[in-house]
């Protein structure tokens, strides 16, 4: 048993260190997930991320001689926009799945105090839900780029104390189990069924196999 998987699969990275220091090593590990009894075999990573923007306030009056951080945000979560729709390329995608590639969203985001101060600070939260042989971490290695190379150089030109900053919160690898396997082969005699599928939600199951 392991505890808030939820939140980035925190519970089980003990429990998966002590399986390491164990003579004896699981050949198998199910997930008990809601799939209506057809045997999974695959399923997305997760990367989640925090992006924290800093920019310098002013009056609204004199809005450019302040850095509106709100707005690089925005131009930031337009940029994860411009990410996601690449990731839907032919190339990129995997039919076994719904949606068949990997996914980008952003799910919260704080920023501003008043309509007639230009905000200092704006945060935002998003995530990627990557199909098992897409490295997640290409989405937060883009973004930062763009935040390098393009935004931070003319924040600073404002304001040299400005910045822009990405976090991790959470992560977890994909899952990929090989139909040809002596776990699927297992799967299917208990599920009485070779019908296997995929599911977009992420489990302990990625960890497990990295492990």
């Amino acid at each position: 048993f392991s505890y808030d998987e939820e939140i980035g699969c925190q519970g089980v990275r003990p429990m998966l260190a002590q399986l390491a220091e164990r003579p004896n090593k699981p050949r198998l590990c199910w997930i008990g997930e809601p799939t209506s009894l057809r045997p999974v075999l695959g399923h997305k990573g997760k990367l989640a991320m925090r992006c924290e923007v800093r920019g310098a306030a002013c009056h609204s009056a004199y809005a450019p001689y302040g850095v509106n951080a709100i707005e690089y945000a925005a131009q930031l979560i337009n940029k994860l926009g411009d990410i996601g729709r690449q990731l839907t390329s032919k190339n990129l995608r995997d039919e076994r799945f719904d949606p068949p590639f990997s996914t980008l969203q952003t799910g919260v985001i704080h920023g501003g105090r008043a309509l007639n101060i230009v905000p200092h600070e704006c945060d935002f939260d998003f995530e990627v839900r990557a199909l098992p042989d897409f490295d997640a971490q290409e989405v937060a290695d883009q973004l930062e780029a763009f935040a390098q190379q393009i935004l931070l150089p003319q924040m600073r030109a404002v304001h040299t104390d400005a910045a822009i900053r990405l976090q991790p919160l959470s992560a977890y690898p994909g899952l990929a189990t090989a139909p040809d396997s002596a776990a699927a082969s297992l799967l299917a005699q208990v599920c009485g069924s070779e019908d296997f599928g995929t599911v977009a939600f992420g489990t302990e199951g990625g960890l497990f196999a990295q492990a």
